[in-house]
């Protein structure tokens, strides 16, 4: 994922106020997974950098926190290795 995109994805579902505070988390919370997929893939090439990769993961991160700071966190915030 671009980092500008995910900024723009995450910022479409903050402000989609036709969704609820649990749908735009389950939004969110899809992004999360496909990021830490990304992470997962580019750690076995010796060719990509992940750093970006965990920016946008840390962004997004904060969007969760920032729409249900009281949620309990399900997150697995193990390596994202296989």
């Amino acid at each position: 994922m671009d980092s500008s995109n995910v900024e723009t994805q995450i910022q479409d579902i903050m402000t989609n106020k036709k969704n609820s505070v649990s749908e735009q988390r389950k939004q969110l919370e899809k992004m999360r997974q496909e990021v830490r997929a990304e992470i997962r893939a580019a750690s076995e090439s010796a060719m990509v950098d992940d750093q970006d990769l965990g920016e946008e993961l840390r962004k997004i991160d904060l969007a969760i926190d920032s729409i249900d700071p009281d949620a309990e966190d399900d997150r697995n915030d193990g390596p994202a290795t296989l």
